[in-house]
């Protein structure tokens, strides 16, 4: 079975490897994980220090922002000139809202 680390132990971990006079094979005795995995983890450190253990679940805030200007766009009712002036002039301004 796979162990899952959360993203406060994976930070503990990178930063006792970047900051600790330790290398990295004392490092991955000490706290019972693969080199694999703590090489993992700091090469993801390195390429983002501000976000870099992001799940799928977890978005960065770019691609959240994204995402969520994506639903908007998508719920936006775009109207033909022909229909907004049939909507407008049928049942007046609210039917233009809904």
């Amino acid at each position: 079975m796979t162990q899952k680390y959360d993203k406060e132990f994976k930070r503990h971990a990178v930063q006792l490897a970047f900051e600790s006079r330790k290398p990295a094979s004392q490092v991955t005795r000490d706290l019972d994980i693969s080199q694999k995995k703590l090489y993992g983890w700091m090469s993801k450190y390195k390429k983002d220090p501000s976000t870099p253990f992001v799940r799928s679940g977890n978005l960065k805030t770019e691609a959240k922002i994204l995402r969520d200007l994506e639903r908007v766009h998508s719920s936006i009712v775009y109207l033909t000139p022909v229909e907004y002036e049939r909507r407008y002039f049928q049942s007046g301004v609210s039917a233009i809202l809904t």
